[in-house]
C-alpha cells in the first residue's frame, strides 16, 4: 500500500520562528500531484492510504482519491463533506488515542478536544466506515486497546467497534486484489478453501471474523462486553491470543 502524507503538523519549535506558523497543517502535494500519485498507484495495482488532518472531498476514492484516510479531526464547517464521507468506500482511521496520549493535544480548546468532537459529529451522521488504529508510536505497544476504548466512551456501539477493529482491520489493510467483483469473487473461493495459503502468502490470508478460509486469530477476555467493554478490553483481562492458529497466550500467561 501507496502511503501519502498529504499534510502534517510541524511541531518544531524554534525561539525565532512564529509558532502560529510552525504549528499549521500545510498541504503538502498540490491536487495536480495528488492526480499523478495516485493514478500511478493504481497503474501499480496498489491501494493508497494517505495521512491528512483535514478531510477534503478531493480525497474520496470515487473522486479520484485514496483508499484509506488517517486522522482526518477536522470535517470543516457544515455537514456536507461528513455526508459524502458516509456514502464513500473510503476507509477512515481517526486515531483517536494519537492525540489522547498527547500532553500538549489534551490542552484545554487543543487538538484532543477537536478531534474528539469530530468523531461525534461523524458518529451522529452515521458514519460507519471506520477502521481502528492508533498510529503506534506515540503510546507504548500493547495499549492499542486504548483507541476501541476511546471510540465506545465518545459514544460508538461496542459491537460496532469490535467490528472495527476486526473486519475493518482487514478491509482497510488488504490488497486491491480484494476490491471489486473480482475481489468479491476471490473471497468466494477462500470461503470454498480453493485459495491456499502457502499459494498466496501470509499477507493476502484474510483475516477478521472466525469463518471458513479466514486466519485462525481468537482473542478470549473474563470481562464483560456488553456492560464493562473497556475492562474487557484491557490487556488485563486477555485470558488467550491466537494468531494464525498459533497461541501466543493461555489461561493469561504469555508463551512466546
Amino acid at each position: 500500500m501507496t502511503v501519502l502524507p498529504l499534510d502534517y503538523r510541524v511541531r518544531t519549535r524554534i525561539a525565532d520562528v512564529s509558532t502560529k506558523i510552525a504549528s499549521a497543517d500545510i498541504q503538502t502535494f498540490s491536487s495536480s500531484e495528488l492526480q499523478v500519485l495516485i493514478g500511478t498507484a493504481r497503474q501499480l495495482g496498489v491501494k493508497v492510504a494517505a495521512h491528512a488532518q483535514k478531510w477534503r472531498t478531493e480525497l474520496l476514492p470515487e473522486n479520484g482519491g485514496v483508499d484509506t484516510l488517517e486522522h482526518g479531526n477536522d470535517f470543516g464547517p457544515g455537514d456536507a463533506v461528513i455526508d459524502a464521507v458516509k456514502l464513500s468506500r473510503i476507509i477512515w482511521v481517526p486515531t483517536l488515542s494519537v492525540f489522547y496520549t498527547s500532553d500538549t493535544e489534551r490542552a484545554p480548546g487543543g487538538r484532543w478536544d477537536r478531534t474528539a468532537n469530530n468523531f461525534c459529529r461523524a458518529l451522529a451522521k452515521g458514519v460507519t466506515n471506520i477502521a481502528c488504529g492508533g498510529d503506534t508510536g506515540p503510546f507504548p505497544h500493547g495499549d492499542n486497546a486504548l483507541e476501541m476504548k476511546l471510540m465506545v466512551r465518545l459514544g460508538a456501539d461496542w459491537g460496532q467497534v469490535l467490528r472495527w477493529a476486526t473486519l475493518g482491520g482487514w478491509q482497510c489493510v488488504r490488497s486491491a486484489a480484494w476490491e471489486g467483483v473480482e475481489g468479491s469473487a476471490r473471497l468466494g473461493k477462500i470461503a470454498d478453501l480453493q485459495e491456499a495459503a502457502r499459494a498466496v502468502g501470509d499477507n493476502e490470508v484474510p483475516f477478521g471474523v472466525i469463518a471458513r478460509g479466514f486466519a485462525a486469530d481468537i482473542v478470549a477476555t473474563r470481562g464483560d462486553l456488553e456492560n464493562s467493554f473497556e475492562s474487557a478490553v484491557d490487556k488485563s483481562n486477555i485470558t488467550f491470543v491466537m494468531k494464525g492458529a498459533k497461541v501466543f497466550k493461555r489461561d493469561g500467561r504469555e508463551l512466546v
